[in-house]
């Protein structure tokens, strides 16, 4: 090519091949050709920026520029899409422990609860993971330089993204990265024969009350194997606070809820309205507090009789 340029009366075909690749420059590097001419007429312009890229050791810089790019996708692309990965095959191994805290009380009669949890990804999750698979596929020092720079626009889009502020952005991100919304937590009743007699894939046809009594024992379950190793006989910690846990319970639900947490060994202290501590017979010591709010915050306690 330098050799096309040096000549200064060069036959026709060789002017087109050298006008040719100067404007492929110039479409490729506008800013840099912004002052140059597509024509042959400015070759001298050409072999001295050539010259300059030449001496500044650019393809040195490449070489460095794959380096790191290779090194980038290997720590954090995949850093982020083992994260996203492996979160359900923690959660699952975290359920094993909470499902032998299900087994300490009977949901109901002859029946207990075990959890069960499920990969439940949507479309955009797994777009992002399939990205993220091709970024890290194969080796970046087996690319060339044109194959990399695609794979490092690839990665440039999804970093921004990633760091963006518009709200679309910070919606496909929040479903991309937020881990418990790619399962799906199912709850089964079992028998004492193994068989499911019931299964709860949500809250869907429960009343309030059959709500909150599954929450509860989900939740005694959970704080029973977090508090507590499991030959214990007991939680370390074992005090559970409740605000306004039975507004929505009747006297039966309420009293099988405390019960659930009584068996996993826990002592309950209830927040409430003063109207439901007089309406249920189902709290041994209740206990009114107010606050004087012209004298500034005051809490003050007493018991409400019987």
């Amino acid at each position: 090519m330098l050799a096309w340029l040096k000549q200064r009366e060069p036959n026709k075909d060789a002017r087109r091949r050298t006008e040719l690749v100067l404007q492929q420059y110039k479409s490729t590097w506008k800013l840099l050709a912004a002052d140059l001419s597509a024509s042959f007429e400015d070759r001298d312009a050409y072999i001295g920026r050539y010259r300059q890229i030449r001496a500044s050791g650019l393809p040195q810089y490449e070489r460095k520029f794959l380096d790191v790019l290779n090194s980038f996708s290997q720590d954090q692309i995949t850093a982020i899409s083992s994260e996203i990965r492996n979160a359900f095959r923690e959660v699952r191994d975290r359920l094993v422990p909470v499902n032998r805290s299900l087994l300490l009380s009977e949901f109901s009669s002859g029946i207990h609860l075990q959890i069960e949890v499920k990969e439940h990804r949507s479309l955009r999750v797994n777009e992002f993971l399939a990205d993220l698979k091709e970024i890290t596929r194969g080796s970046w020092e087996e690319d060339d330089l044109e194959a990399a720079e695609r794979r490092y626009a690839r990665t440039a889009a999804i970093m921004k993204r990633l760091g963006s502020n518009d709200r679309s952005d910070q919606t496909w991100r929040m479903a991309c990265l937020n881990t418990p919304d790619h399962m799906k937590f199912i709850a089964k009743e079992v028998a004492g024969d193994g068989a499911v007699v019931n299964v709860h894939s949500n809250d869907g046809g429960l009343s309030g009350g059959q709500k909150q009594k599954l929450v509860f024992f989900c939740l005694a379950a959970a704080l029973r194997y977090q508090l507590s190793d499991e030959d214990q006989p007991v939680p370390s910690y074992g005090t559970i606070i409740l605000d306004e846990a039975f507004d929505k319970s009747d006297r039966h639900f309420a009293e099988e809820a405390l019960g659930i947490f009584e068996a996993f060994g826990f002592h309950m202290v209830l927040a409430t309205r003063a109207s439901s501590c007089r309406r249920r017979k189902i709290i041994s010591e209740p206990w009114l507090w107010s606050h004087a709010p012209t004298i500034g915050i005051r809490v003050v306690f007493r018991r409400i009789r019987s």
